[in-house]
């Protein structure tokens, strides 16, 4: 991309990143009740794509004005993305049980794609072959990210939820689907679960302990391999 398309979007992200943090707190209902908040969170992040696409993210995230919003940004998009997880994880337990119907989700494309880009980083490191098995930390209520790993890799994967509403939804829309043989949902803090089983761990984005977790993995999978 060229250096002035590139500073060009770079802007443009990050005035709708700033406009949507003001809406974000105006509104008192933050869930996909509200047209307002569904507007904004849906045009902030279709144009936040780009920026993985183009590999911006250090050249906003290091913005000024960025930085002294995001700590709170983060929280009220934890919030709204809870909310909107939960309304969508009761609608599809309640519809028929088809993958078809997973695609109707308003961010599908936008959960792919994310997991394409991720995959393909990965995959430039380690070998698909060399992967058995998947831990998940994070994954929520409306475990569609997990679902769009475990059939890219073929492998089974270990839905971590510290969350008990989480884990009984998350695990409901699982066995609901049919899908319990290669997605497992454990009701677990990701600081205290034992990973040596895993050969990849994916902490999701709103994970508040990431230091923590990190750390445990660390200290689980140098248990096995030790001798």
């Amino acid at each position: 991309m060229p250096l002035a398309e590139s500073f060009q979007l770079k802007e443009q992200i990050i005035e709708q990143y700033k406009h949507a943090y003001k809406i974000l707190t105006a509104e008192h209902d933050l869930s996909p009740n509200n047209p307002i908040i569904n507007e904004t969170l849906y045009s902030l992040v279709n144009n936040l794509g780009q920026f993985f696409e183009h590999e911006l993210e250090e050249e906003i995230l290091s913005d000024r004005e960025i930085g002294k919003i995001r700590s709170d940004m983060l929280r009220k998009l934890e919030t709204a993305e809870t909310l909107m997880e939960f309304y969508y994880a009761e609608k599809f337990i309640q519809d028929t049980p088809n993958m078809n119907n997973l695609r109707k989700f308003i961010y599908w494309d936008n959960y792919k794609k994310l997991v394409d880009i991720e995959l393909k980083k990965f995959f430039a490191l380690a070998e698909r072959q060399q992967l058995s098995a998947i831990a998940f930390v994070g994954s929520g209520p409306l475990p569609l990210s997990t679902i769009l790993l475990q059939r890219q890799t073929g492998k089974p994967v270990v839905c971590l939820d510290i969350n008990p509403a989480a884990y009984n939804i998350g695990k409901k829309l699982i066995d609901r689907y049919g899908l319990q043989h290669s997605l497992t949902y454990v009701l677990a803090d990701g600081a205290s679960y034992h990973y040596g089983g895993c050969d990849l761990v994916w902490i999701a984005s709103l994970v508040p302990n990431k230091q923590e977790v990190v750390k445990r993995i660390y200290e689980t999978i140098q248990m096995r391999l030790s001798p």
